[in-house]
């Protein structure tokens, strides 16, 4: 199901990965994606990593509000938003901007 390709997992395709994905349920799936966003954000900001970050402030969007736990981690989604807009504007990326 899996191979390892320089020193990394992948699925063998797509079909396997998606249908791993749908095993887990919507509201963990929302978890994952909120908190594994949060993470990303912060080695974004450690690298300086424009890209990395519009895609780690993508995964908490993909988690949506309610994922957010407390309103600390409200607070650091909006700010996250609020510069990957900011960031996506100054690329000129419509698309991403509209995103966030």
């Amino acid at each position: 199901v899996l191979n390892k390709k320089d020193g990394q997992y992948q699925f063998v395709n797509d079909r396997v990965k998606d249908s791993a994905y749908n095993l887990i349920n919507p509201e963990e799936r929302c978890l994952h994606h909120f908190n594994y966003g949060l993470a990303l954000c912060s080695v974004a900001e450690r690298n300086d990593d424009d890209g990395l970050f519009l895609m780690a402030v993508g995964q908490i969007n993909l988690g949506g509000p309610k994922a957010a736990g407390d309103s600390d981690e409200r607070s650091s989604a909006a700010n996250y938003n609020l510069v990957a807009g900011k960031k996506a504007r100054a690329a000129s990326d419509f698309f991403s901007r509209t995103w966030f």
